[in-house]
């Protein structure tokens, strides 16, 4: 095993923590201060605070192992050793700011797709989507409109919400934070200081890929989307649509209908 690919925000050299979570093709580690890191081998993408190990074996690992990081090496309960690669690559993960797309139909109908294969027969999840749904449609309007206790209100309607090891709602609002990353920074202090405090709500996990998120860091499909938006280009939207069993196409959606909101608010102006 060795880490060819890290994804920024770099971490410093030298840390210790300890296993968090383990799953099939990435583990999750706990620090004393910060979001997870999170070491993985998934080949579609890069992740914030986390290590590309393309042959990870996750099997030798297990929640509460120590790890330590060094400047070359890091190394899992004394006895595992992942060497870091002298040439690896560092991936810059945050969002950069562009011009807001006019028309986003093309990946509204991939995600269209994609919903209608998932809500298929399944009337609880299909409710549990409209909820959410509305609940982000009020989040934006509060949001646009400056009326932060509504926007508390609605945060606190999505996080911790829906299906999913990280909830559908957080999904959403991650894509949220990403839109308005990309195309309205100014709205997003409002939105952050609204759902920071309600991150106890959800798991570990998610909470830190939100904090990331207001933070200005995203996963390079999510990058990919926002930098091609509105392009007709169907490879980026296709890759992140693929991420989890719903997460890829919940933050699809938290972009799209943010981006609408920011449109609308746009041509109202003119």
């Amino acid at each position: 095993m060795i880490v060819t690919r890290i994804g920024t925000p770099a971490l410093v050299s030298f840390w210790d923590g300890q296993v968090h979570s383990v799953f099939r093709s990435s583990c999750n580690i706990r620090l004393p201060d910060g979001p997870l890191v999170c070491l993985h081998q998934f080949a579609s993408g890069v992740l914030p605070y986390s290590f590309y190990v393309p042959d990870l074996d996750t099997q030798l690992f297990y929640p509460g192992q120590p790890v330590q990081a060094r400047s070359d090496e890091i190394i899992v309960d004394e006895q595992y050793f992942i060497p870091i690669a002298d040439d690896v690559e560092m991936v810059d993960t945050r969002i950069t700011t562009g011009l807001l797309p006019r028309r986003c139909d093309t990946e509204w109908e991939l995600l269209r797709q994609v919903r209608e294969s998932q809500l298929r027969d399944d009337t609880l999840v299909r409710q549990v989507y409209d909820a959410l749904g509305d609940s982000l449609d009020k989040l934006h309007h509060a949001l646009l409109t400056g009326h932060q206790e509504d926007l508390f209100r609605y945060c606190q309607a999505c996080i911790g919400f829906g299906q999913g090891l990280t909830p559908s709602g957080d999904d959403m609002l991650l894509g949220t934070f990403a839109a308005l990353h990309g195309y309205a920074p100014e709205l997003v202090p409002s939105l952050a200081q609204a759902a920071s405090p309600l991150l106890a709500r959800t798991n570990e996990i998610s909470s830190s890929y939100l904090t990331l998120a207001m933070e200005g860091y995203a996963a390079t499909p999510v990058l990919e989307v926002l930098r091609n938006l509105g392009s007709g280009k169907t490879q980026p939207v296709e890759t992140l649509l693929s991420v989890g069993h719903a997460s890829g196409s919940d933050i699809l959606y938290g972009i799209l209908a943010t981006v609408k909101k920011l449109w609308d608010k746009e041509k109202g102006r003119k």
